[in-house]
């Protein structure tokens, strides 16, 4: 990986398990963590249904969306919500 940006030897392959491999690197660029909608079903003690239609209505914690058909959340994010809707 000599003479390679970080970004660049990451992108080229992992050396070490690719879940282990994403997650240092999450660490060293400072990305938030993403939670899937199961993930944060739940955290939340919801269907995952309700959170369709939450986002849906725009009701529900914010939706980072990585493709059409793949929603995550970031974990300030749902924080964030849950601090709002109790006050």
């Amino acid at each position: 990986m000599k003479g390679r940006s970080g970004a660049q030897a990451l992108m080229s392959g992992p050396s070490i398990g690719g879940q282990e491999l994403i997650m240092k690197a999450a660490a060293v660029l400072d990305v938030p963590e993403l939670l899937t909608t199961a993930e944060v079903s739940a955290l939340l003690k919801v269907n995952r249904s309700t959170l369709s239609r939450w986002r849906s209505a725009g009701a529900g914690p914010r939706v980072t969306w990585l493709t059409a058909n793949i929603p995550r959340y970031q974990r300030d994010d749902i924080i964030e919500w849950l601090r709002q809707a109790s006050a």
